[in-house]
């Protein structure tokens, strides 16, 4: 059906259409030079003039129409209003054609854009989001539970709440989730505490397994294999897991039977058990092994859960309780960082915030930092994860150098040339080779050994370069995701390098205190005072120079700068700046 056009609107003329439309009137004014430029718009290094590019919005057909009204009326109108306009139809006619061109090549940018994620894979867990959301309309509806449900959620539920002898805090090596281990007499039952950035009721379809490409796409052939089935209810899945063990251990399956209830408005009780099932018998050498998980799943907000986990996991066989324990506490935590991935991985691009920005660099780090050894293993990890991630594989797609961007930072390595944080890479965004954003991210670690705080690292790192100044201006989430690494790098810092620096701090401190006893000793010897007074001169001039360094080093930045100078400076008194 074809839409027949309306008769069309009595034009303006040039000098009313201009006074009404605030856009119309900035190009006048632009023209006219009656406004400074702009420093913080988004450059482009293409045929296209950046102030017209920056005014294109997705409305372009409306502009376009509006900006044509005004060159309209002055070239074929003979009202009076138009002889008195202060804008020439020749600078109407040239400011229209640079708003057509920015126009026509920021469709052309969106279209490739969208060619450019298709490639990446976009859209491949499409069908697994579809599904979690038709699972979550159904979750408000009534249950109904059979005695033997019944019983299972109310055992595991006092499982859950029942206080354990806590063991130790155990070490995660992240910040995505909190772990205590506490004893059950038969065993380490592992306690966990994180928050989910997605809500409560999806957070309970991705356990209630209605996810089949995600974890089809994240299963090696060396990891357990998950086989749904059969679903009595929207409560209720069996399930089976098939993990394969090396020689000379039998192959281990569990099958599991998984329920939830609601508690209240807020919060659900998710349990998985151990469990026999018709449709999984049990084969010749697979031993089958004993679990027991339950999670209770609370809504802070809309769209963010908070999840505490209880569980535990029995081999079977003969296999002795301390190698029992160090196969199934990293298991557990490999189920908290798969929820935490796949929600990350799904959050479309154009709602990530900084929070998620956080998240992400967590996640990127715990996952790619223990492959910076391998470079080819790194890069793949990189690779799968930029398209399994809406908003990594958006990035991507328009800026072809963000995979190497990434690279560098997380491998963190001190290459030769990488000192040499006095280079300049003035390039914009739009035009910056993957060349060049190697050797911006190789001068990060750089950096961080300048700096105090993870915070004024990434803060300076950015300030320096213009590419990622536009970068933090157009991503939200890219300031925070850089934050979240650079304090993962410095707590992962390798020994070697924290002797150093307390050797270095050391030697300043030894000096400090020889030249103290130095002039002392000066000041009492007989004509010694001006060679003292000298001495002592240089020393607090050399500590002025200092701090006024610091405080110009700081003055650039955007985030805790007082902080920073207070922290920078009380180094430099203190003589442990080295």
């Amino acid at each position: 059906m074809r839409i027949q056009p309306s008769s069309p609107p009595p034009i303006k003329s040039a000098q009313s259409s201009l006074a009404s439309n605030p856009f119309l009137r900035s190009i006048t004014n632009k023209l006219e030079g009656n406004n400074e430029p702009n420093d913080d718009k988004q450059h482009r290094s293409v045929g296209v003039d950046p102030d017209f590019y920056d005014m294109v919005d997705d409305n372009i057909l409306s502009i376009l129409l509006n900006a044509c009204k005004p060159l309209f009326d002055l070239v074929s109108s003979s009202s009076p209003d138009s002889k008195g306009s202060t804008m020439k139809p020749a600078d109407l006619l040239m400011s229209t054609a640079k708003l057509i061109i920015a126009a026509g090549f920021k469709m052309k940018e969106k279209a490739r854009q969208d060619m450019a994620e298709e490639d990446l894979g976009g859209g491949m867990f499409d069908k697994d989001v579809k599904g979690m959301r038709e699972f979550a309309a159904k979750v408000p509806l009534p249950q109904v539970y059979d005695p033997g449900e019944q019983q299972m959620l109310d055992t595991q539920h006092a499982l859950h709440d029942a206080p354990g002898k806590v063991l130790r805090r155990y070490k995660t090596g992240t910040k995505l989730f909190t772990c205590q281990l506490a004893d059950t007499g038969r065993g380490v039952d592992v306690r966990a505490e994180m928050e989910i950035r997605a809500p409560v009721e999806q957070v309970l379809g991705y356990f209630m397994g209605h996810l089949p490409l995600y974890d089809k796409h994240i299963t090696s052939e060396n990891d357990a294999k998950i086989v749904l089935g059969e679903r009595s209810s929207d409560h209720s899945l069996f399930a089976m897991a098939e993990i394969p063990m090396p020689a000379p251990f039998h192959d281990r399956e569990v099958v599991t039977r998984s329920l939830w209830k609601k508690l209240d408005e807020s919060a659900f009780l998710y349990v998985q058990a151990s469990c026999e099932h018709d449709e999984f018998p049990r084969r010749a050498g697979v031993v089958r092994m004993d679990l027991r998980r339950s999670f209770k799943l609370t809504r802070i907000r809309p769209k963010l859960t908070k999840l505490v986990v209880s569980g535990s996991m029995g081999m079977g066989g003969v296999i002795p309780r301390r190698i029992n324990d160090s196969v199934t506490i990293p298991v557990a935590f490999t189920t908290l960082t798969n929820v935490t991935r796949y929600f990350v991985c799904v959050r479309p691009a154009d709602s990530f915030d900084e929070g998620d920005g956080t998240v992400l660099g967590r996640l990127l780090f715990l996952e790619m930092h223990p492959h910076r050894q391998n470079r080819d293993l790194l890069n793949e990890k990189i690779v799968d994860m930029i398209r399994m991630t809406n908003v990594l594989r958006s990035a991507q797609a328009k800026y072809r150098f963000f995979d190497e961007l990434l690279y560098h930072v997380i491998r963190n390595q001190m290459r030769k040339g990488a000192v040499q944080t006095s280079f300049a890479v003035e390039t914009p965004l739009v035009a910056l080779t993957a060349k060049e954003a190697g050797r911006i991210s190789r001068s990060f670690i750089v950096v961080m050994m300048s700096n105090a705080t993870p915070q004024s690292a990434v803060d300076e790192h950015i300030g320096k370069f213009l590419a990622l100044r536009e970068l933090d201006r157009e991503y939200a989430w890219f300031r925070p995701m850089m934050e979240a690494i650079a304090i993962e790098l410095m707590r992962d810092v390798a020994m070697g390098v924290k002797l150093r620096a307390g050797l270095g701090a050391g030697l300043s401190l030894m000096d400090m205190v020889s030249d103290t006893i130095i002039i002392r000793d000066l000041f009492k010897t007989p004509g010694k005072g001006p060679f003292a007074k000298a001495l002592l001169a240089c020393l607090a001039f050399n500590l002025t120079w200092q701090v006024v360094l610091v405080l110009m080093q700081s003055a650039g930045l955007q985030r805790n700068r007082l902080r920073t100078m207070l922290l920078e400076s009380l180094a430099v008194v203190s003589f442990i700046k080295p």
